[in-house]
């Protein structure tokens, strides 16, 4: 992250609860000692939206009164939202975010700071922190015309959410992590999903803030921050207002390379690997050629995390998997040589 050359380049994969499965059957193990025997560099736990707490699991009902239900696609399935609990909410008087403070209390990153802080990077995920949070509760329509024809409800929102997300930062910082992890999808595969002109009256001056503040608490913590798509009109804004890693460099949206040609001297990535393609579709010397071609060119100098840019899927064939680990960390080749279909 200092933009020096590591000798070893760092790395993490994030895995569908399918392919977990598949690995904790393989290796006896789940968890952080799954990840930690499989190599990873850096270790994430997550608070906040995307960290659901159930208070109906019949019905899916989370804490922030969202209502899911699961979406089966023959290999696995994946949570959709049925109903907004803002959706109809003209006043906000009436409705309470979740306890912040109770909700860091709920993980377990003092127990991954006391087990593996001196070894490994302990990343604290406060994603869906501001964007994502107002569309989950408002649903993503509305929470778009709210920017245009409601202006007043859209910033009372979003503050709410980014105080929100503020407090758990700070408890993450607190408790001694190395990382803030925050994110919005603000991309789309090949645009924005709104202008930057947009972009800039409503997220940049919330962002500046909140990262202004973490560097108060702690003028070495690291920033990352989460979208997936096309951002790169607004990746020098990123960079202006304190930005020091972008996740997930999705590469059928953003070209890596350029990225790092462009903004390596004061930015660093992470993620950068084709989960859209390669991993699913490609063979297993595709993907140690895409990792040996991200850890020569991206790599260079220092500032990259190596990382797949989205979960991996239960449809990526454990073969491939095993040669992303075994192209990033070859002298681990017995650990690896168990990860085959079962």
């Amino acid at each position: 992250m200092n933009h020096q050359q590591p000798d070893t380049t760092p790395f993490l994969a994030f895995l569908t609860g399918e392919v977990s499965a598949k690995l904790r059957e393989i290796y006896g193990l789940s968890g952080n000692e799954l990840l930690v025997h499989l190599g990873h560099d850096v270790l994430v736990t997550s608070a906040g939206i995307w960290h659901r707490q159930w208070v109906d699991p019949e019905r899916l009902i989370d804490t922030w009164s969202i209502h899911w239900h699961y979406v089966d696609y023959g290999l696995g399935r994946y949570l959709e939202i049925l109903e907004y609990p803002l959706a109809e909410v003209d006043d906000l008087a009436g409705y309470a975010f979740p306890d912040p403070v109770a909700d860091f209390e709920g993980t377990r990153i003092r127990e991954a700071i006391a087990r593996y802080g001196k070894t490994h990077w302990i990343v604290g995920g406060t994603v869906g922190t501001m964007f994502e949070t107002a569309w989950m509760l408002r649903g993503l329509e509305q929470c778009m015309i709210d920017l245009i024809e409601n202006p007043a409800y859209a910033e009372d929102l979003l503050d709410r959410a980014m105080a929100y997300h503020l407090e758990l930062a700070r408890r993450f910082i607190e408790a001694g992590i190395d990382m803030i992890w925050t994110g919005d999808d603000f991309g789309e595969q090949n645009r924005m999903i709104m202008s930057p002109k947009m972009w800039r009256r409503y997220f940049r001056p919330r962002y500046a803030a909140f990262y202004a503040e973490l560097k108060r608490l702690n003028p070495d913590i690291v920033i990352a921050h989460h979208s997936d798509g096309n951002i790169e009109p607004i990746i020098p804004d990123f960079i202006e207002i304190g930005l020091d890693v972008l996740q997930a460099v999705q590469p059928q949206s953003m070209d890596p390379q350029k990225l790092k040609r462009q903004y390596g001297n004061s930015l660093a990535f992470w993620g950068t690997l084709d989960v859209q393609h390669t991993f699913p579709y490609g063979t297993p010397e595709d993907v140690a050629a895409e990792v040996r071609q991200r850890i020569d060119v991206v790599g260079s100098g220092g500032g990259l995390i190596l990382a797949p840019a989205h979960g991996i899927q239960p449809d990526v064939p454990l073969a491939n998997l095993r040669a992303f680990y075994e192209a990033v960390r070859p002298e681990r080749q017995d650990v690896y040589a168990r990860m085959v279909e079962r």
